[in-house]
Formats: C-alpha cells, sequence, structure tokens
C-alpha cells in the first residue's frame, strides 16, 4: 500500500512539473518567434533607408553623367575638325610621292620582265626540241627489244613444256608414296596417345571424387561448429550492444544539457556583441555616404546644399535617438533575460532527477521479465538448432548429387570434344604436310628451270650483268644494306637541318623505298610522311629545293604504290592541298615534280569512297580543269609551231588510257610505261575522278 501510495504521489508531482514545463516550453518559443519578428522588422526598416539613400545619389550621379557627357561630345566635335584638317593635308603630299615612286618603279620592272621573257623563250625552245629528240630514240630502242624478245621466245616454250609434263608426272608419283605413308604412321601414333589420355583421364577423376567426399564431410562438421559459436557471440554482442547504447544515451543527455545550458549564454554574449558591431557599422557606413553626399552637394548651387543638409541633419539625429532608445532596451531584456535561464535550469534539475529514478525502476522490471522468458527462449533455440543442421545436412545431399551428374556430364563432353579435336588436327597436319611438299617440288622446279635457262643463253650482257651481281654482293657491307640505310636516312632527316645532309638522306630513301616493302613499311611506323610533307611545304621554287621536292615527291609516290603504306599518306594532314599547290607552281618549271604529283593523286583516287572525298574537297575540280586547259592551249602552241617548222600535218600527240598505265611498285619486276608528259598526267588523273573538261 504504502508504494503504491507513494506511486501515485511521484505520479501526481511529475504531471505538475511536466505541466510546468510545457507551459515554460510554449513562453519561451513565442519569446523566441518575436525576437525573430523583430529582427526581420529593423531588417526591413534599415534596407528601405539604405535605398532611398542610394535613389537620392543615383538621381544626382545621373545629372552630373549627362553635363560630363555633353562636354565630352563638344571635345570629341572640336578634335576630330582638327585631326581630319590635318590629315588631308598629310594625305595630299603622300600621294604625290607615291606616284612619283610607282612610276619609277613600274619602268624598272617593264626592262626587267622583257629580258627575262626573251631568256625564257630561248631556253624552252632548246628544251623542246631535247625532250622530241629523246622521245624518238627512246621509241626506237623499244621496237628492236621486242622484236628480238619474239625471235627468241618461240624456241624456248616447246623445250619447257616438254620438261613440265615429265616433272609433274614424277612429282605425283612420289607424292602419292610419302602421303600414304606418313597417314599410316600418324594413325597409330594417334590410336596409342587416345588409349593412354584415357585411362589417365578414368583415374584422375575416380582420385578428385574420392578427395571432394572426404572433404565434403569435414567441412559440414566445421560450418555446424561455426554456426554454434556464431549464434552465441551475436546473442553476447547484442546484449553488450544495448549496455553500451544505454550508457552513451545518459552520458549524451548529461552532455547535452551542460552544452545547452553554454549555447544560451554564448548566445546572449554574441548578440550584444553584434548588436554593437551592427550599431558601429551603420554609423561607419553613414559617416561614409554623408562624406559622399557632401562632396556631390559642393557642386550644386548654395541654397540647394542648405536644404540637403539640413534633411540629412534630421535624419541622422532621429537614427540615434533610434539607435539609444533600443540599446537601453536591449539591456533590460538581457539582465530579465538571465533571471529566466537560472529558473529555468534549476527546475530542468529536477525533471532530470525525477527520470534518473523511473529509469532504475523500469530496469528492475525488465530484469525480471528477463528472467522468466530465458528458459523459453532456450528451449526454442534447441530444436531450431536441431532443424537448421538437419536442412544443412539435406542441402549437401542434394548438392553432391548434382556435382556427381555435373562431372558425368563435363566428362562426356570432354570425350567428344577431344575426338572433334583430334580429327581437325589430323586433318590440319595433312594439309601443313601437302602444303611443304607442294613449296619443296615447287622450289627445286624453279631451282632446275633457272639452272637450264642460265645454262642455254649465251648472251654477253646477261653474264656480265650476273658477274656484276655477284661481285656486289661479295663487296656489300653492312652500311650499303637497304634496311640500314633507311634508319641511316630517317635520322638525317629527322634530326639535321643541313640542305646536303637532307637530300643524301632523301635520295637514299627513294633507293629504298623503290626496292624494298619493308623499307616502306619501316618509314610509316617511324611517323616520317607527315615530316615530308612539311619539307615539301617549306620549300621555295630555287633548284636546291626543286630537287628536295623531286625526291620527297617520289618516295612518297613509292609509298603509295605499296598498299600497306597507300593509307598513311592519305590521312596525312593537308595532303591534297600541297599536291594541288606543287601542280601550280611547277606546271611549266618542273614537269617531273607536277607528272609525279598527277601520278600520286590517281593512285590515291582508285577506290571509291578516296575518291568521293577528294571530290568533296573545295575547289578541286576547278583547278585541276583550269591546269588542263592551260595545258592543252601550251600543246597546241607547240604542235602549231611543229607543224610550221617541220611541215608535218599528220603529227598526232593524242593523250593514251589509264590501261597502258602500270601503278605496281618497281619491286615487282613488270614492265612500266611511265608518264612525260604534264598533259597526259592531268587527263589521266581527271579520268580517274570522272571530271569533264572545259
Amino acid at each position: 500500500m504504502q508504494a503504491v501510495v507513494r506511486m501515485l504521489m511521484c505520479r501526481r508531482w511529475y504531471l505538475k512539473i511536466r505541466q510546468a514545463v510545457c507551459i515554460l516550453q510554449t513562453r519561451y518559443r513565442a519569446y523566441h518567434k518575436g525576437l525573430l519578428v523583430q529582427s526581420q522588422y529593423k531588417q526591413l526598416k534599415d534596407s528601405a533607408i539604405v535605398i532611398q539613400y542610394s535613389y537620392r545619389a543615383y538621381l544626382v550621379r545621373k545629372q552630373a553623367l549627362a553635363r560630363h557627357a555633353a562636354a565630352l561630345v563638344i571635345q570629341t566635335l572640336s578634335k576630330g575638325y582638327l585631326a581630319r584638317k590635318q590629315y588631308l593635308q598629310l594625305k595630299k603630299s603622300t600621294l604625290l610621292i607615291q606616284a612619283v615612286y610607282r612610276g619609277q618603279r613600274s619602268r624598272r620592272m617593264a626592262a626587267r620582265c622583257h629580258t627575262a621573257a626573251t631568256l625564257i623563250q630561248s631556253v624552252f625552245r632548246s628544251h623542246c626540241t631535247r625532250h622530241r629528240y629523246i622521245k624518238m630514240k627512246n621509241s626506237t630502242c623499244v621496237i628492236q627489244c621486242h622484236w628480238r624478245n619474239w625471235k627468241s621466245s618461240g624456241r624456248l616454250r616447246d623445250e619447257y613444256e616438254r620438261l613440265q609434263e615429265a616433272t609433274v608426272f614424277v612429282q605425283s608419283l612420289i607424292r602419292g608414296n610419302r602421303v600414304r605413308k606418313s597417314f599410316q604412321r600418324q594413325s597409330d601414333a594417334i590410336r596409342t596417345m587416345q588409349a593412354v589420355c584415357r585411362g589417365y583421364i578414368a583415374r584422375c577423376t575416380y582420385k578428385k571424387l574420392q578427395n571432394e567426399k572426404n572433404r565434403q564431410n569435414q567441412a559440414a562438421i566445421k560450418i555446424q561448429a561455426l554456426c554454434k559459436a556464431y549464434i552465441a557471440r551475436m546473442k553476447y554482442l547484442q546484449t553488450y550492444e544495448a549496455a553500451i547504447t544505454i550508457q552513451q544515451w545518459y552520458k549524451a543527455n548529461r552532455i547535452g544539457h551542460t552544452q545547452y545550458l553554454l549555447y544560451h549564454i554564448m548566445r546572449g554574449a554574441a548578440l550584444v556583441i553584434q548588436s554593437y558591431y551592427r550599431s558601429h557599422l551603420i554609423r561607419r557606413q553613414y559617416l561614409i555616404k554623408m562624406g559622399a553626399a557632401m562632396t556631390i552637394q559642393a557642386t550644386f548651387r548654395g541654397w540647394r546644399q542648405r536644404v540637403v543638409y539640413g534633411q540629412q541633419r534630421q535624419a541622422i539625429l532621429c537614427i540615434q535617438s533610434a539607435v539609444k532608445e533600443w540599446l537601453a532596451m536591449r539591456q533590460e531584456k538581457e539582465a530579465n533575460r538571465q533571471i529566466y535561464v537560472a529558473e529555468f535550469s534549476l527546475k530542468i534539475q529536477n525533471n532530470l532527477h525525477l527520470i534518473k529514478i523511473q529509469r532504475v525502476f523500469r530496469n528492475y522490471l525488465i530484469r525480471m521479465v528477463a528472467q522468466e522468458r530465458i528458459l523459453s527462449v532456450k528451449v526454442i533455440q534447441r530444436w531450431m538448432r536441431c532443424r537448421l543442421d538437419r536442412m544443412k545436412f539435406l542441402k549437401l545431399c542434394l548438392s553432391v548429387r548434382i556435382l556427381q551428374k555435373s562431372a558425368r556430364k563435363h566428362l562426356e563432353k570432354r570425350h567428344l570434344a577431344a575426338n572433334v579435336i583430334q580429327s581437325a588436327a589430323r586433318k590440319y597436319l595433312s594439309h601443313v604436310h601437302a602444303k611443304k611438299w607442294v613449296k619443296s617440288v615447287s622450289k627445286v622446279q624453279a631451282l632446275w628451270r633457272g639452272y637450264l635457262l642460265r645454262r642455254r643463253t649465251k648472251n654477253k650482257k646477261l653474264t656480265m650483268v650476273r658477274t656484276r651481281i655477284e661481285s656486289a654482293n661479295r663487296n656489300a657491307s653492312e652500311n650499303q644494306k637497304l634496311c640500314n640505310r633507311t634508319t641511316s636516312a630517317l635520322d638525317y632527316l629527322l634530326k639535321l637541318k643541313n640542305m646536303s645532309d637532307i637530300l643524301q638522306a632523301l635520295i637514299n630513301l627513294e633507293v629504298t623505298t623503290r626496292l624494298s616493302s619493308r623499307c616502306c613499311e619501316h618509314i610509316v611506323e617511324n611517323n616520317a610522311v607527315d615530316t615530308l610533307f612539311v619539307l615539301v611545304r617549306s620549300c621555295n621554287r630555287s633548284l636546291p629545293h626543286m630537287e628536295l621536292i623531286k625526291y620527297t615527291i617520289s618516295i612518297l609516290l613509292n609509298l603509295v604504290k605499296y598498299e600497306k603504306t597507300r593509307q598513311s599518306v592519305y590521312e596525312s594532314d593537308k595532303m591534297t592541298e600541297t599536291l594541288l599547290e606543287l601542280m601550280t607552281v611547277y606546271r611549266d618549271k618542273g614537269s617531273d615534280i607536277f607528272i609525279k604529283a598527277c601520278m600520286l593523286l590517281t593512285i590515291l583516287a582508285q577506290e571509291n569512297p578516296r575518291k568521293q572525298e577528294m571530290l568533296s574537297a573545295p575547289k578541286l575540280p576547278e583547278k585541276l580543269r583550269s591546269l588542263h586547259t592551260l595545258l592543252q592551249r601550251k600543246q597546241n602552241v607547240k604542235e602549231r609551231q611543229w607543224i610550221t617548222k617541220t611541215k608535218m600535218a599528220s603529227y598526232n600527240t593524242g593523250v593514251r588510257s589509264l590501261d597502258t598505265l602500270n601503278l605496281t611498285p618497281d619491286w615487282m619486276l613488270q614492265k612500266k610505261k611511265s608518264i612525260s608528259e604534264p598533259l597526259h598526267a592531268v587527263t589521266v588523273l581527271m579520268g580517274v575522278l570522272d571530271l569533264t573538261y572545259k
């Protein structure tokens, strides 16, 4: 009974304290909201005063700026008039000087052009006659060579056909015998290998299955022990964490209360400091604004200065009185607030003592109920452990059965795969063996044919060539090899800046790219194509630079003729623009450069996507048509001069078709028909690009 009575008394006391705390909280929240509303009102009032001040200053500045702009307009007009007057005088004097100087310069240039034109005409006429003579000589040599070859080819063809039939019959007999013997050996070896492999695989699988069964039993025992230990640890950790959380909550509550009190004390002090600092800032801003207003007012009339100054003085006095009243009210509120905080802290301490008593009583009740329920929990745990062990055992049995089925399927698949691999390997080995025999027989045939031809031919030129090749191979050194010449030339080209060294390097690269495909790939791998284009763009029309351009264009032409290096030349920066520029610059002076540039573009335009990209380039078709018209015009003039001189009206310089050209590399050793005229090269290029003439 006493306990019940005490409990009722404590409950009534607790309810009274709780009601008082709720009232205190509502009052405190209302007071806090009032402070916020009051601060917002003061901020709005200060912002309105600042806006008024800034607007009045804006009006004054606007008037001052208008007057300043008017003064600037007057000054600019006067200065512009004076400057125009001086400029017209200077312009008259400079025009007189320029007219005199240009007349003298034009007369000198006319005299120079006349002398240069006479020299060019004489050199060009001699070059045309020399070129025609060389062309006639070459054509006669070609006709003589073809006639001699046709006479000597009939006898050699009959002997070659007889030897070919005999060697084919012998080869078929030897190949059949060797293939049958090799097939028998391979089949016997593969059968023995299959028997050994199958026995070894069966023994390994049996041992693996036994080991896996023993491991699974040991793993099941270990898993059961670990599960029991894990459940016990989890229970202990749960109780330990609950005790730690209760302790932490109690400590945090005490620390929070002390921090709360300190926060309110510090907040009050901060508010006082902020109020004093804000009043100081207001006074400082006001003084700055007052000084600015005084300087602006000094420019206006006296009566307006006195009126504005009086208005500002009245505003300052009002602000000062308002600030002083606000400070007095603030001090009174701070004193009342400290008294309220002390009373509130005493009430909170009493409330905390009551909370501690309630907590101890509740913990006692919880411990009593927990002791009653522990027994029932232990029984449930034992039953659950047995159930879980049973489920794990059944799962292990199912997994073992599944593993056995999968292992059997895997072994069957493996056996089938081994059979397939063996059959494929037999086919591959027989194919490789047959290829080797074909290569060896073709080599023997080629060596025998070469030997017979060398024995039968008794030409002095061929013997001289053979002896020269043999002597060159004997006397060859490491520096004369194509690969070493390519690497040294690339080093000179990429590092040195002397013109003679660069020219020697370009000559070596032209030889190596003409004779070896590996050297072409080596140049592309070292990124030398872009440097070649940069070198071409940096040259002028002098004779040494023309030599450099000629060798670089021939190197690029050799790279383009090879399929693996063709794309790298096409992908270089500004390729078509540089080639078109070379064609326009050297169409009269350097015909070799012009022809090689045209050939380079024709080889690149053989494929449709590249052709479309070239046609989409700006001004390419127009430039080609203009070049064709210029060259056609010059060719017509040459024909007329030739007809008048030699009186040969039947002279015809028709353009050949694209079928006569050979666009393969030089190391392919095919008969070549080169282009010797710029007009021929331009027409071939326009035919490849499907462009019409003007």
